[in-house]
């Protein structure tokens, strides 16, 4: 065939046929430009701004895209303002879109940002207003039968009611995310199983905050046995965190310092501030375990080693290691304040201080054979009363045969070297070591008049040599 032939055959006559939707198309691009220019002018003026959207919604299907979009950006700006009916009856409205859009992803973030929006401002709201709008949301989605939404929303609110000390409530929201999740996962649904661990991660929070720890170690045990592929690792270091604190409460320090590695790594791992938390729970497991393991050897907590907020503890952790009783006052003295802070390790921090201060106590006293407690507690940097707390608590505890008087200004060890701590030469070693360091009578704050005398146990060779007067 020639081109000629070609040019005739092909010589037809073209109709165009414009699609039936083309005019729908042509109004939406129009509803679009509309929106985003309404959107422009949010920071410039407000009420035009909402005039703009009001315009928009009244012209288009309630359960449009754009009627959607702007009925959201509508909602947050007298939400801002403070509008709250306003805003409220819009919030109503939106469900027109969500229960019939296909795009339900886009409507379901939506809706999340709304629900944060108001309980980041819980405090300028109030809660009871930010719990109309929760409420409103979930009678909506269950009656549109979006399951797994509505659990969404509820185990939202359900975190809110924690943050805000709503205990009550919180109980009765539980019972009805458990009644939901627990029927879901009964037809092993993975959702399902992921939000039972949500909620036992949040009832875990309320049990160890009011003090319920029978119903911390069940929710404990409940967590642990959920099966799920790949757990989110922010609600697992949620329940390991607090598994680690019952530990901790029930004295079982290698127990808690695996809990606080593995909410540590799962922290870490879903990039949560919390991890210096944890870390520093774990370096006081560590202190209370008498471990001689330092952590930071590990390639995961390294990095940390030189953390602002966890450089303190590690000189703590480094000094109660060496058994240097002076360097860990030194460094605790430091950061007593913010340490106070936080009650865990207030608390813990307490009893690792106080076994380090037991240990340089036995140390101290073991070459006298009668030592005051005053001088004692001029040497620990205590007062007088720890001073002969800690001697009641070495004596009760058989580290040594001795007596207080009856004053409890002085402290009488009875002629038998405490074999546990040092043989006679090393303890002859440590005396002389005592003396020349000028650890005597003056530096212990003890005048002659005082008649305190520093006499070494009779068990030593030549013990006169010893003697301070």
């Amino acid at each position: 065939m020639s081109d000629d032939d070609f040019m005739v055959e092909s010589n037809d006559e073209y109709d165009f046929d414009y699609s039936e939707n083309d005019d729908e198309n042509e109004g939406q691009t129009d509803f679009e430009n509309r929106y985003y220019n309404a959107k422009q002018l949010k920071d410039v003026n407000v009420e035009k701004a909402l005039d703009a959207f009001a315009a928009i919604i009244e012209a288009e299907n309630p359960s449009s895209e754009w009627s959607f979009r702007s009925r959201k950006q509508t909602i947050k700006l007298l939400l801002i303002a403070g509008s709250l009916k306003e805003a409220l009856a819009h919030f109503k409205d939106m469900f027109l879109f969500i229960g019939q859009t296909s795009n339900r992803i886009y409507a379901e973030k939506s809706l999340t940002n709304i629900l944060d929006l108001l309980t980041s401002n819980v405090e300028q709201v109030g809660f009871t207003e930010v719990e109309v709008f929760f409420n409103t949301a979930l009678s909506s989605l269950r009656d549109s039968s979006s399951d797994r939404l509505w659990l969404k929303v509820k185990l939202k609110l359900a975190k809110l009611m924690l943050d805000t000390e709503h205990y009550i409530d919180l109980s009765r929201s539980v019972k009805e995310i458990y009644q939901l999740s627990s029927a879901s996962a009964a037809n092993s649904d993975p959702a399902a199983s992921g939000f039972l661990l949500d909620v036992y991660a949040l009832e875990m929070q309320m049990a160890s905050r009011i003090g319920n720890a029978k119903l911390l170690k069940a929710l404990y045990r409940k967590a642990l046995s959920v099966r799920l592929a790949v757990p989110h690792p922010k609600i697992m270091g949620i329940v390991r965190e607090y598994g680690g604190k019952m530990h901790m409460e029930e004295e079982n320090w290698s127990d808690a310092q695996k809990d606080f590695y593995e909410a540590f790594r799962n922290y870490d791992e879903a990039g949560k501030k919390e991890r210096i938390k944890v870390l520093k729970y774990l370096i006081v497991s560590i202190m209370l375990t008498n471990s001689e393991i330092n952590p930071f050897d590990s390639q995961e907590l390294k990095p940390f080693l030189r953390d602002d907020e966890i450089n303190p503890f590690v000189c703590l952790l480094d000094a109660y290691q060496r058994k240097d009783y002076a360097g860990y006052e030194k460094v605790f003295r430091r950061y007593e304040e913010s340490i106070s802070l936080d009650r865990l390790l207030s608390q813990h921090l307490f009893d690792v201080r106080r076994n380090l201060r037991l240990d340089a106590l036995q140390r101290l006293v073991a070459p006298f054979s009668t030592i005051s407690s005053s001088a004692v507690g001029e040497y620990l940097g205590a007062s007088e009363w720890e001073v002969v707390n800690a001697l009641t608590n070495l004596l009760l505890e058989g580290h040594f045969p001795g007596k207080l008087s009856r004053r409890f200004e002085k402290l009488s060890i009875q002629g038998i070297r405490n074999e546990r701590l040092v043989t006679s030469h090393g303890l002859e070693r440590a005396v002389i070591g005592l003396l020349q360091s000028g650890r005597t009578g003056a530096s212990f704050g003890m005048a002659s008049e005082e008649c305190c005398q520093l006499t070494f146990c009779s068990s030593f060779q030549n013990p006169q040599d010893y003697q301070v007067a």
